[in-house]
C-alpha cells in the first residue's frame, strides 16, 4: 500500500494555514521524492486560491506559483508530488469535482474542518476504477 511520509511541523503549518484561511478552501502543494511505495514530502508550499467562485467549495491553484513551486524543486532535485486543500463544510473525504480534476501522480491530503474537529486524510486517484484510494500517513 502506497504511503505518504510528512514531518508533523509541516502537517501542523498546513493544518494552521487552513484554519486562517476558514470558511474558505485552502489550498497548496507537496514538494518531494518518491521512493518506491513511499512518497516522501520534502517541503510544502500555500498557494493562493484563485477559484472564480464561492471559495467555501472550491479551489484552484494559482497557476503562477505552480510553476515557481515546479520550477524551485526541479532546482534541488524533488517534484512536485501532490497538492492539499481542505474542505470546510463537509468531511475528509474527495468529492465529485474533486476526482474529476485529480492528477493520477499526485497525493492528494485533504483537511476537513467540521465544527472544531479537524480531522485529515491522504488520497490517490485509481484512473481504471474512476475513484481515490486512501493513502497511509505517516509523521515523522
Amino acid at each position: 500500500m502506497l504511503k505518504i511520509e510528512i514531518r508533523k511541523e509541516h502537517l501542523e503549518e498546513i493544518i494552521k494555514h487552513c484554519s486562517e484561511v476558514y470558511p474558505e478552501e485552502c489550498c497548496g502543494l507537496l514538494v518531494g521524492k518518491r521512493c518506491g511505495e513511499k512518497i516522501v514530502v520534502e517541503d510544502f508550499k500555500s498557494t493562493a486560491n484563485v477559484f472564480e467562485g464561492d471559495r467555501r467549495f472550491r479551489y484552484t491553484i494559482d497557476p503562477k506559483e505552480y510553476l515557481e513551486v515546479d520550477r524551485i524543486a526541479s532546482e534541488k532535485g524533488l517534484e512536485i508530488v501532490g497538492a492539499f486543500h481542505s474542505h470546510t463544510f463537509y468531511g475528509v473525504n474527495p468529492s465529485l469535482k474533486d476526482l474529476e480534476l485529480a492528477i493520477p501522480t499526485y497525493v492528494y491530503l485533504i483537511i476537513s474542518f467540521l465544527g472544531i474537529h479537524v480531522n485529515f486524510k491522504a488520497w490517490m486517484i485509481n484512473e481504471h476504477l474512476k475513484s481515490f484510494s486512501e493513502v497511509v500517513i505517516e509523521t515523522v
